[in-house]
């Protein structure tokens, strides 16, 4: 996973594999390679662990509460 920058300006975080391509001897003649734009995938990942955080802390904040106003 890389982040890149377009011609435009814009960020993108893009996942990158590659496959060598083997010649009949074995030496590596080339290459497959697949780059695919993961941006709104990372946001999403990215905000859901910031949902997390902010219902773990309510949580606590709950526990606590109710524990000191016994």
């Amino acid at each position: 996973m890389i982040d890149i920058e377009t011609a435009d300006g814009t960020r993108k975080t893009v996942l990158n594999s590659a496959v060598p391509l083997k010649d009949s001897g074995g030496k590596i003649a080339g290459a497959i390679i697949v780059n695919q734009d993961i941006t709104e995938r990372r946001r999403q990942e990215e905000e859901l662990k910031r949902v997390h955080a902010l219902v773990a802390r309510q949580a606590t904040t709950d526990t606590l509460t109710g524990i000191f106003n016994r």
